[in-house]
């Protein structure tokens, strides 16, 4: 329970990370001037976020993920410290791509302990929601806590607030979380040419988008990104069924069960992410509110989420077709 109480520190560190930067950076915008650089600071920490995300997981999985998460951690701090010391628009990228290769290692690791922590899929059901409500609540403070610092602080001082929660995740981890090591029959071998592959595969299609369609467009330097991403996904495809402890393991994508549960969690996600980044700027610049008020609208939007996880935890284990809840939650988004 103590090591859990640490991963939902760790959670609620990447839900403060993420939350509290889209209530900010319309003032962050307006104080160092860039606005066309304004999407690069979620772009910076999505992209870096994304790349390192399957490669810590699986890293993770064979030598355990205990380091992983005390590495992480120490690079959230850092980059979210860099973030409030930040003096133009491209310190302020450099620091959250800093901050998103921590917060991906941190995703990467802190989501998958549960299964080591709780070998049965049943019951890790409901302890992940407990990760799920401690993220939700923290991504509920989050929004109205950096409004309410923002405007008696300044939007430098919202960015030291995740470096508290971090000690706190650090000290609880370092103490509590057990080093679990899996047994292997042979000692672990990198693969690091999947690796780069695998990163080239997943960045290259938001660079792409970033980069070659968003003002000023430049259509050739996307279209080449994305056929680049194209050419890694067919090489990594290929090359993967090969070494014996693959970066990417093809057979976890093989059921068709994972490949819709993929594709749900990239709509859902885009959805979530469009709104937690865009919304503040449409509050703030265009119905002219303050960062508090604006962070008080957004509140209920992940507020929310700790009730569907609840009710998801518990009517889960008792479903025939579970994925009736997904459809649920899937209409309830919509409308």
């Amino acid at each position: 329970m103590l090591a859990l109480a640490g991963l939902c520190a760790v959670v609620m560190l990447v839900a403060l990370d993420s939350t509290i930067v889209g209530t900010i950076l319309p003032r962050v915008v307006g104080e160092l001037g860039g606005m066309s650089l304004y999407a690069w600071v979620g772009t910076g920490y999505l992209l870096a976020s994304a790349v390192v995300i399957p490669i810590f997981g699986r890293l993770g999985d064979l030598f355990g993920r205990k380091y992983f998460i005390l590495v992480s951690i120490a690079l959230v701090v850092l980059g979210s410290a860099l973030c409030g010391l930040s003096m133009s628009m491209p310190h302020l990228i450099a620091a959250r791509t800093l901050q998103g290769i921590g917060g991906g290692m941190m995703i990467a690791t802190a989501f998958a302990a549960p299964a080591d922590l709780f070998p049965d899929a049943l019951s890790r059901v409901r302890w992940q929601a407990v990760l799920s409500t401690a993220f939700a609540i923290a991504s509920g403070v989050g929004p109205m806590l950096g409004g309410v610092v923002t405007e008696h602080l300044g939007w430098r001082a919202a960015f030291f607030v995740s470096p508290l929660m971090g000690v706190v995740a650090f000290v609880m981890l370092f103490l509590y979380f057990p080093l679990l090591k899996p047994k292997l029959l042979r000692a672990p071998r990198i693969d690091w040419l999947g690796g780069v592959l695998l990163a080239l595969a997943v960045g290259m299609p938001m660079a792409a988008l970033e980069l070659g369609f968003s003002a000023p467009a430049r259509p050739v330097l996307g279209l080449a990104f994305m056929g680049l991403a194209a050419l890694s996904v067919a090489l990594l495809v290929w090359y993967e069924r090969k070494p014996e402890q693959p970066m990417f393991p093809l057979r976890v994508l093989e059921p068709r069960e994972s490949q819709l549960l993929n594709v749900v969690g990239v709509m859902t996600g885009a959805v979530m992410f469009v709104l937690i980044y865009y919304g503040p700027l449409l509050l703030q610049t265009e119905i002219g509110l303050s960062p508090t008020e604006a962070g008080m609208i957004l509140a209920p939007l992940v507020a929310g989420i700790p009730v569907g996880s609840v009710i998801n935890g518990r009517m889960f284990p008792t479903q025939t077709q579970p994925q009736r809840l997904m459809v649920f939650g899937a209409v309830l988004l919509a409308v």
